[in-house]
């Protein structure tokens, strides 16, 4: 594993250093036709009209990135805007271009070769894919060859990739090359090869100059990436046996992460089913949808979400629950089209996402991502009134495979 750019050499300004990279950058690419480029960095600033009170993007909320870039000029830890600066510029300058083409929808299912003389443009997170593959994180510099080449072979085993063993004797240069290779998989997963890319955040969007804030990029997605069958189950960690007042032992599970709400292949065939039946009953009039805590039970088997998580579903689950639908979406052939008093929509799983209680409405951050209806047009098709969830009934039925 080596090296593949000869990065600038500079101590100036964050504006110059990036133009050598992204100069370095488009070079390389042009010259080895090279289809993708994943840059461990963010793309944009925080749009200050995205909800919440998280200080960064809604992709570094998902992928808990250490740094988080804030609204335009806004760094946490403040030591790191120099970085984030060069990072955003880089990615501009890159997208300025008449080669670059920006990975920029949830949507995404798959991304055929771009045409001569044109690359796709991705952000990613390494740390995050280790644990979307249910891996251990690599660790910081400063870990030694063996070490190195532990990792290496469990990410070597969970995504089916040959030979990667470190072999060097620089400790810190096998390090950044092995996280290299784990930025280059959600690129990998997007142009078809063997794992599958996972879009985290919200699309990349402008946002026009006021009160003397320039215009600049906001938000954008954190591409990770997953083994074809996915993540690697890890094994539960259990807390000492407590007693409860009746003196019956009771074994306590650490809560799950996010990244563990993801089903396994039994799970995923469950969903296809149900998006299946949604779309039909939909098509003959009968408006019915799944809450966001049901939906996650239902793929792992169980009759509530504490059951699967070890907690009580909360709103920042919402999104694990959307990309997972994506996925379904994807295995299930694509959207299918719903229609109701003239009006058709592409729906996917999520479309059959709502909240738990009445109206049974879909939560306004549903709208934030690419879509291809509008809020009315849903409403068109699922009527204020009509909604309803589906019943355990329905979903033990739904759930009995052929």
């Amino acid at each position: 594993m080596t090296g593949a750019i000869v990065w600038p050499e500079s101590s100036c300004d964050a504006a110059t250093i990036a133009a050598a990279i992204a100069a370095a950058i488009l070079t390389f690419a042009l010259n080895n036709n090279i289809c993708a480029i994943s840059l461990d960095g963010p793309q944009g600033w925080r749009d200050p009209a995205t909800p919440g009170s998280f200080v960064g993007r809604d992709c570094q909320r998902l992928t808990r990135t250490p740094g988080k870039t804030g609204i335009f000029g806004v760094a946490k830890p403040r030591t790191w805007i120099r970085w984030i600066q060069c990072s955003i510029e880089v990615f501009d300058r890159l997208l300025r271009t008449q080669h670059a083409i920006l990975a920029n929808s949830p949507e995404i299912q798959g991304l055929a070769a771009p045409p001569d003389g044109k690359f796709y443009v991705l952000e990613c997170f390494p740390t995050s894919t280790w644990r979307q593959a249910g891996l251990k994180p690599l660790p910081g510099h400063h870990i030694d060859l063996p070490t190195i080449q532990q990792f290496a072979g469990d990410l070597r085993e969970a995504f089916g990739l040959p030979d990667i063993a470190p072999r060097g004797t620089r400790d810190q240069a096998e390090h950044d090359n092995l996280q290299a290779l784990v930025a280059a998989l959600p690129a990998v997963g997007l142009l078809g090869g063997p794992c599958k890319a996972v879009p985290k955040g919200l699309p990349a969007r402008m946002i026009d100059a006021r009160d003397a804030v320039p215009a600049h990029s906001a938000e954008g997605i954190i591409w990770d990436a997953m083994p074809s069958l996915g993540p690697r189950r890890s094994t539960v960690v259990r807390e000492p046996v407590s007693v409860d007042q009746n003196r019956q032992p009771v074994s306590i599970t650490e809560p799950k992460s996010r990244d563990d709400l993801v089903p396994d292949r039994q799970g995923v065939e469950r969903g296809v089913r149900l998006f299946t039946y949604l779309a039909e009953a939909a098509n003959r009039g009968d408006t019915v949808g799944i809450s966001y805590g049901a939906f996650i039970a239902y793929l792992h088997d169980a009759a509530e979400f504490r059951e699967v998580a070890g907690r009580n579903f909360l709103p920042s689950d919402g999104m694990a629950a959307v990309q997972i639908a994506w996925r379904i979406t994807e295995l299930a052939g694509g959207r299918k089209k719903v229609a109701r008093s003239g009006t058709a929509i592409d729906a996917g799983m999520d479309t059959f996402i709502w909240n738990a209680k009445p109206p049974f409405d879909r939560p306004e951050g549903a709208w934030h991502y690419s879509i291809p209806y509008t809020r009315q047009q849903w409403l068109s098709v699922f009527p204020d009134g009509a909604r309803r969830l589906i019943t355990p009934e329905e979903l033990r039925l739904v759930g009995r495979p052929g």
